[in-house]
């Protein structure tokens, strides 16, 4: 089997996974009383419980203990619309006469019944073993618009499979066709950073699918690996144009090309209107409210923000950090006059960070910023 069929089906295995252990644990125990043990039915949601993963070198499938597949035939002999055994019986011909020996047994069965989830991701397996990429589209499109909350357990597999770089071209392909589960396929964005990058990468290849809010996720998972520079090409390749200046945002905005606030009960920065934000922190706490990330050229810069009441100015400041070095950051200013920052040639992406402080605040620390500045010193 061709590499990357192999570990796209791998992938897929072990993604269905939690769905087939969280079914057999449902169905474990046989239901109380005569009637209800011998339904059609209850035996194939029963048989259910005998699933399991095997691996096999680098490959890993589905197979059914023989013990509960008993339950599987039962429960077609007595109820042929039960297609939950048929998928048990399709697994356990395909282990015993391979892929092609299965295959007549699990059409019929997903053409009796186009709605199941089981035989629809066996058969997602199945095409993708034969590298039928556009089948294996097909019939996730299907589920897609069939039981759209199962979208997401479709294509979560395909992008845990772009760790193999070969899958680029045939998922481009797929994509341009703009399939109903593209939208789910780019905002199922990853924490793996070599997922991040192959992402971004197939993003370049095919838009398809993408939206705002989905080329925002992952805008901030590649700020989130350190891979800065694409992030801002990202950004201005979505602007139509590069973004003049420090590309500073005073409200709203899209992190981390805007401010990504805190929210918890200790602290938070909340926006109120159109120019300002609620900022709270907690009574003997401190920490950070929001920050957002800025291209800076070497020289002076200045910021400053009308912070209400007056009193409580001091107790939030703000500072540059370079976002390559943890190292290499300013000095907290207070807001309760306008701060400026000198910034190094050795360092172009900065992190503009706004803190809070409440050591001393009496209740804690509840102020509103508005008209937030950020501007080349003079």
């Amino acid at each position: 089997m061709n590499r990357v069929a192999r570990f796209a089906a791998c992938a897929i295995c072990l993604a269905l996974a939690p769905l087939l252990l969280v079914q057999a644990g449902a169905n474990g125990n046989p239901p109380g009383g005569p009637m209800l043990a011998h339904n059609g039915f209850n035996l194939a949601a029963m048989s259910l419980s005998g699933l399991r993963l095997r691996e096999d070198g680098e490959t890993t499938t589905v197979v059914v203990d023989e013990g509960t597949l008993d339950y599987a035939r039962r429960a077609f002999a007595r109820e042929p619309l039960a297609t939950d055994a048929l998928f048990m019986l399709a697994v356990d011909e395909r282990a015993r006469l391979g892929d092609a020996g299965a295959q007549g047994l699990l059409d019929a069965a997903a053409a009796l019944d186009r709605r199941n989830r089981f035989l629809s991701a066996l058969q997602v397996e199945q095409a993708v073993r034969r590298r039928d990429f556009a089948g294996m589209s097909a019939i996730i499109d299907r589920m897609a618009r069939i039981q759209p909350d199962l979208t997401v357990q479709f294509v979560s597999p395909l992008v845990a499979a772009l760790t193999q770089e070969e899958l680029l071209a045939p998922m481009a392909d797929i994509l341009a066709q703009n399939p109903a589960w593209a939208h789910d396929f780019w905002m199922a964005v990853p924490g793996d950073g070599v997922l991040v990058e192959r992402l971004y990468r197939l993003r370049q290849m095919t838009g398809q699918g993408a939206d705002a809010e989905s080329d925002a996720r992952l805008m901030a998972a590649l700020a989130a690996i350190g891979r800065y520079d694409d992030a801002f090409a990202f950004r201005d390749q979505a602007a139509g144009a590069p973004v003049s200046g420090s590309g500073f945002v005073p409200v709203g905005g899209v992190p981390p090309f805007g401010w990504a606030t805190q929210t918890s009960g200790e602290r938070s920065m909340t926006p109120r209107g159109e120019d300002r934000y609620e900022v709270f922190v907690q009574q003997g706490m401190e920490g950070e409210l929001g920050r957002q990330l800025l291209r800076l050229a070497p020289g002076t810069y200045r910021f400053d923000a009308a912070v209400t009441p007056l009193s409580s100015a001091a107790n939030v400041t703000a500072r540059l950090r370079c976002a390559a070095d943890d190292d290499l950051a300013s000095d907290r200013q207070p807001l309760d006059r306008p701060a400026t920052f000198t910034v190094p040639a050795s360092c172009r992406n900065w992190w503009l960070v706004l803190e809070g402080s409440a050591w001393q605040a009496r209740g804690g620390l509840r102020a509103e910023i508005a008209a937030m500045r950020f501007a080349a010193g003079r």
